[in-house]
């Protein structure tokens, strides 16, 4: 039913449509891109210490350094998704309530197309009741 009443659609509301499910994915994927960087500069912190713990200065001239520069990069990592994080969940939900009005819409117009057929239907019955009795 759904794929009927985009196909239903004018070509303008279908790309608006499209465009509103792409821009829905791209925030959706900032989103999922942030966490994927905070978690990977969490790894990497995590075997970074764990290399300092094991003693193996070998992999870092300097490993206390190295563990503070990733340190300080992760918290301003972490202050940049942060200042993005309530526009971007305000975004996806705006995108969702304009996908629920899309839908409320579209489920009205084609209520609405129903019914003008069956309204149609019974006129053309009504027509041939009226025709047959007048003969």
């Amino acid at each position: 039913l759904e794929k009927e009443r985009v196909a239903d659609l004018p070509a303008e509301e279908r790309r608006l449509r499209e465009d509103l499910a792409s821009h829905f994915n791209f925030v959706s994927g900032l989103i999922g891109y942030t966490s994927a960087v905070d978690a990977a500069f969490t790894a990497l912190l995590q075997a970074q210490q764990d290399l300092l713990k094991a003693g193996a200065p070998q992999f870092a001239k300097e490993p206390e350094r190295l563990f503070s520069c990733l340190q300080n990069a992760q918290k301003r990592l972490r202050q940049g998704i942060d200042s993005l994080k309530v526009p971007l969940e305000s975004q996806t939900a705006f995108l969702t309530s304009c996908f629920t009005a899309a839908d409320k819409a579209d489920e009205a117009a084609s209520l609405a197309r129903y019914y003008e057929t069956k309204l149609k239907q019974l006129q053309a019955e009504e027509t041939k009741k009226s025709t047959a009795s007048s003969q």
